[in-house]
């Protein structure tokens, strides 16, 4: 059985830590306001649980996770604030939304592993939240209309709900589709 270790970056440093190196060791201001970002609130918390008003909206954020059942739109935003509250955190691993993190940073490696001179073309605000369970998914808004339709394919791909806290939103994958049709024949 894998025990599944929880990744976040400290909520003081959200961006790599040369840049805090950079920004701290007297260099040029020139170069420490080229070099430094709008600060995200990441990892998310009980406060702002993925909405993005007030000083973090340069931020959108997704949820996606596994469920056995279709679930509403309530259930999904209950279920995603315990994760963002890291109180819905599993030793489980399941090895759909482990597939589902793999592919989505095949496309867009997470903001660690980009180097510093291509931090502008990486779509994340900070790193992503993964455990065994879930993956929360903190992206700058202005990529959100590029990276949302393929968050959205690749969980429907792998067979997970996909929560939009912006818009109160649940995403099911067709599986249930598929399942309510059989039921229903």
């Amino acid at each position: 059985m894998f025990t599944w270790l929880r990744r976040k970056k400290p909520p003081e440093s959200p961006h790599h830590s040369t840049r805090d190196k950079v920004a701290s060791s007297g260099l040029s201001a020139e170069l420490e306001e080229k070099t430094t970002k709008p600060p995200g609130v990441c990892p998310l918390d009980s406060r702002n649980a993925g909405v993005t008003t007030g000083p973090d909206t340069a931020r959108f954020v997704l949820g996606v996770w596994n469920s056995n059942i279709a679930i509403s739109d309530g259930e999904a935003a209950r279920i995603f604030g315990q994760f963002a509250e890291e109180q819905g955190h599993s030793e489980e691993f399941n090895d759909q939304v482990y597939a589902f993190y793999c592919h989505l940073v095949q496309l867009y490696p997470e903001i660690d592993l980009v180097p510093e001179d291509q931090l502008d073309a990486c779509p994340w605000a900070c790193a992503l939240d993964m455990s065994g369970a879930h993956v929360i998914i903190p992206m700058q808004r202005n990529r959100s209309a590029e990276i949302v339709p393929v968050v959205l394919a690749l969980a429907n791909r792998y067979g997970l709900v996909c929560f939009d806290p912006q818009a109160h939103k649940v995403h099911l994958p067709a599986r249930f589709d598929s399942a309510a049709q059989s039921a229903g024949s």
